[in-house]
């Protein structure tokens, strides 16, 4: 099977942000979010604020912004940059710290017998095999590096999953005792102030290249060519 993506976020961390601002009025004021995303069930509390659509859902913490786009991820960056770009143009004087572009894939070879030795073969490290010796079929193996690029950080995560859960029930219903991998990419950029709104409109503005860059490594773990 493909890689399959499972989630994908933005998320800006900041401190102290005010939640008592984001109301609906003031957000459909603003231009940021439209009529029709108002339209549903906002959730407002003293600790969070959760504005879900069709599209994505927004939620804002007092340390953090997030947008969690839809799995169509090459379709939401306008969202993202109208709706977290706008939010950080209202607020220029909020301490923002951090911003990160955030892509999860389930991975999984075609076939399900073929999954120890297709994990050995892509994760497994010299050291790894030399501690295990003849148990590698029974072994799993993952594996983490970071690297720049696109201006950030980035930071991947590839590991074996509990089959227990919910993500992975969910998108291998099918083949419910399935072995898979879980392939996390975080684009991490630390902001510093005055140019903070100002970054985070170019990271905003790389949420496709990064969700390719995601897509490419995801397949490549999969032994599988990326078009795109």
């Amino acid at each position: 099977m493909p890689a399959d993506l499972t989630t994908c976020s933005a998320v800006i961390v900041a401190h102290d942000v005010n939640l008592s601002i984001f109301k609906p009025a003031w957000l459909g004021r603003q231009g940021i979010l439209l009529d029709e995303e108002l339209a549903g069930q906002v959730v407002i509390t003293p600790a969070l604020v959760r504005v879900p659509t069709d599209r994505f859902e927004l939620l804002v913490l007092p340390d953090r912004i997030q947008l969690r786009p839809a799995k169509e991820s090459d379709r939401c960056q306008p969202d993202l940059v109208r709706i977290l770009g706008g939010i950080v143009s209202k607020l220029p004087h909020t301490p923002f710290t951090a911003i990160g572009l955030n892509f999860d894939f389930l991975l999984r070879p075609a076939e399900d017998r073929q999954f120890a030795a297709w994990n050995a073969q892509q994760f497994a490290a010299p050291i790894a095999l030399s501690i295990i010796g003849g148990e590698v079929d029974s072994a799993s193996y993952g594996a983490f590096f970071t690297f720049a690029v696109l201006g950030m950080k980035l930071h991947a995560d590839f590991r074996p999953v509990p089959m227990g859960r919910r993500e992975v029930q969910d998108a291998l219903a099918a083949a419910p005792d399935a072995n898979v991998m879980q392939a996390k990419f975080n684009f991490h950029r630390d902001l510093a102030t005055p140019a903070s709104v100002a970054v985070i409109f170019e990271v905003l503005a790389s949420w496709n290249a990064a969700s390719s860059v995601a897509s490419r490594l995801a397949a490549e773990a999969l032994g599988q060519h990326h078009e795109g």
